[in-house]
């Protein structure tokens, strides 16, 4: 399909025909092999369709002029909220009023947890570290504490951010750890 004179979208519905294709392509989205990037005369850009690229990650690549791309923040909002579902599922019970809901049997719960106001230590705060700790702070009232493996500049709702190596000395300070 020809979206302007000077791009041409082609949708592989095979890898047959993906094989066909890579030499004259000039970008792909979606999953390729080292045997594929061999092949991509003209490749420019690479979108990966995830956030973590590590398996792709080939010294061909990595000194190539290829410009990759991923989806780091792309899932960050449903991901944060599914962090925070099993969370209040852990710390509210939820398990077990819904084993007594289905019983018709009912007792008091005991061991809950509110979370508010609690520590929560973060590895890493790529997409979905960041905005866990967002809602963390801001949803939950909760101290955040991180560590990453890259410098970076500390956001305003991360109480302490450090490397890698102050992980040890982070884990007994947090009530949550998320990693």
């Amino acid at each position: 399909r020809t979206l302007s004179p000077s791009i041409r979208l082609k949708l592989c519905k095979s890898r047959e025909e993906f094989s066909r294709e890579i030499s004259s392509a000039h970008v792909i989205y979606g999953r390729f092999s080292k045997d594929d990037l061999a092949r991509a005369e003209q490749l420019k850009w690479i979108q990966w369709g995830a956030a973590g690229v590590e398996g792709i990650m080939w010294p061909e690549l990595m000194n190539s002029p290829i410009v990759l791309t991923n989806m780091q923040r792309m899932f960050a909002p449903p991901i944060s909220e599914t962090v925070f579902a099993l969370l209040l599922a852990l710390t509210r019970g939820i398990d077990r009023y819904t084993l007594q809901t289905r019983e018709h049997k009912w007792k008091p719960v005991e061991g809950l947890v509110e979370i508010s106001g609690k520590t929560m230590g973060v590895v890493g705060l790529g997409g979905n570290g960041t905005d866990t700790a967002y809602r963390a702070f801001y949803g939950f009232g909760m101290n955040v504490l991180a560590v990453d493996p890259k410098p970076l500049p500390k956001p305003h709702f991360v109480a302490e951010l450090r490397s890698l190596d102050w992980f040890p000395k982070m884990v007994p300070q947090v009530d949550v750890l998320l990693s």
